[in-house]
């Protein structure tokens, strides 16, 4: 089955041999050994055009790999909201706990399910059978026109503090963060701290 590729390469080596002797030879083409392959029987035709793909497909592997794609992604400007909401959060809620009797020193963190998403204005315009939506821009700065801002959803609670060794404070605080965060108590946990 492969003999029509092993051939061609003890071509090659039997002209080196020649070329090292003061023979004159032919240089052997890349085209000249697809001929010799496309001469010979249909299913040996199918192998080298398989086999040329794939090489083909390994080159453009390798050279996507030394020009890799320049990333332009820019994070959204939300995301730098959520930090400083989530900390808010986070401080208000620690200050809480720590005015429940028995609970002592706490700390406090959320994790979040989203985040803060605003949704702009838009303007549709309809022209018979077509309509075109475009964002309402305001004037000055070239922000849109906010018209809804969907604050962060809390997907968790966790919470350390000293006194949490008594189900009566842990009950208390659990209540508490549920009521606050409007999450259920299988989202909180808390342990004592050290």
């Amino acid at each position: 089955v492969w003999n029509w590729m092993i051939m061609p390469l003890s071509n090659i080596k039997m002209r080196w041999k020649k070329r090292r002797n003061g023979e004159k030879t032919k240089m052997l083409k890349w085209t000249d050994i697809l001929e010799k392959a496309y001469k010979k029987d249909p299913e040996q035709r199918k192998t080298t055009w398989i086999l040329l793909l794939g090489i083909t497909g390994l080159l453009l592997l390798s050279i996507s790999w030394v020009f890799p794609q320049k990333s332009t992604d820019k994070k959204p400007a939300e995301c730098s909201i959520q930090p400083s909401w989530q900390q808010a959060q986070e401080a208000q809620l620690q200050d809480m706990i720590t005015q429940i009797a028995g609970a002592g020193n706490a700390k406090v963190m959320i994790t979040l399910e989203t985040a803060e998403e605003t949704i702009y204005a838009t303007d549709t315009r309809t022209d018979g059978s077509s309509s075109q939506e475009s964002h309402v821009l305001l004037s000055g700065d070239g922000g849109g026109l906010i018209e809804t801002t969907w604050m962060p959803q809390v997907q968790g609670v966790a919470v350390l503090c000293e006194g949490a060794d008594s189900p009566l404070i842990q009950r208390k605080i659990t209540e508490m963060v549920s009521v606050l965060m409007g999450i259920s108590s299988s989202h909180i946990s808390i342990a004592k701290m050290n």
